[in-house]
Protein backbone atom coordinates (compact mmCIF):
# COMPACT_ATOMS: atom_id res chain seq x y z
CA UNK A 1 0.00 0.00 0.00
CA UNK A 2 1.30 3.29 -0.76
CA UNK A 3 2.03 6.08 1.49
CA UNK A 4 0.19 9.51 0.79
CA UNK A 5 2.29 12.41 1.90
CA UNK A 6 0.06 15.14 2.61
CA UNK A 7 2.67 17.93 3.48
CA UNK A 8 4.39 17.65 -0.28
CA UNK A 9 0.99 17.76 -1.87
CA UNK A 10 0.78 21.29 -3.87
CA UNK A 11 -2.62 23.04 -5.08
CA UNK A 12 -2.63 24.93 -7.47
CA UNK A 13 -5.69 27.41 -9.00
CA UNK A 14 -5.04 26.96 -12.88
CA UNK A 15 -7.71 29.31 -15.66
CA UNK A 16 -9.84 26.69 -17.33
CA UNK A 17 -9.23 27.02 -21.22
CA UNK A 18 -6.38 30.11 -21.09
CA UNK A 19 -3.41 28.63 -22.74
CA UNK A 20 -0.12 29.86 -24.11
CA UNK A 21 0.22 30.57 -27.48
CA UNK A 22 4.16 30.45 -27.31
CA UNK A 23 4.36 26.53 -25.48
CA UNK A 24 0.77 25.53 -24.68
CA UNK A 25 1.47 25.63 -20.78
CA UNK A 26 -1.07 27.21 -18.34
CA UNK A 27 -2.02 30.34 -17.39
CA UNK A 28 -2.00 31.93 -13.93
CA UNK A 29 -3.58 34.60 -12.46
CA UNK A 30 -0.83 37.52 -11.39
CA UNK A 31 -1.26 39.45 -7.95
CA UNK A 32 0.41 42.60 -9.38
CA UNK A 33 -1.34 45.77 -9.93
CA UNK A 34 -0.22 47.96 -12.35
CA UNK A 35 -0.77 51.42 -11.98
CA UNK A 36 -1.82 51.47 -15.75
CA UNK A 37 -4.76 48.88 -15.26
CA UNK A 38 -6.60 51.47 -12.50
CA UNK A 39 -6.18 54.08 -15.36
CA UNK A 40 -7.79 52.07 -17.88
CA UNK A 41 -10.43 50.78 -15.17
CA UNK A 42 -11.46 55.06 -14.41
CA UNK A 43 -11.51 55.74 -18.25
CA UNK A 44 -13.58 52.90 -19.08
CA UNK A 45 -15.98 53.65 -16.27
CA UNK A 46 -15.13 49.92 -14.73
CA UNK A 47 -16.61 48.30 -17.64
CA UNK A 48 -13.46 46.54 -18.71
CA UNK A 49 -11.21 44.83 -16.00
CA UNK A 50 -7.85 44.40 -17.37
CA UNK A 51 -6.40 41.01 -16.30
CA UNK A 52 -2.52 39.68 -15.64
CA UNK A 53 -1.55 36.33 -16.38
CA UNK A 54 1.94 34.28 -16.22
CA UNK A 55 2.48 31.01 -17.85
CA UNK A 56 4.26 28.80 -15.58
CA UNK A 57 6.44 26.97 -18.07
CA UNK A 58 8.25 29.76 -20.50
CA UNK A 59 7.27 32.94 -17.64
CA UNK A 60 5.94 35.10 -20.64
CA UNK A 61 3.04 37.29 -19.50
CA UNK A 62 -0.33 38.38 -20.87
CA UNK A 63 -3.20 41.23 -20.31
CA UNK A 64 -6.65 39.94 -21.18
CA UNK A 65 -9.38 42.56 -21.40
Amino acid sequence: MAILELDKIIFTKTVIGIVCTKCGGDLKPTGKKHLSDKVFNVVSFGKVKIRRYQCDNCKKKYIIL
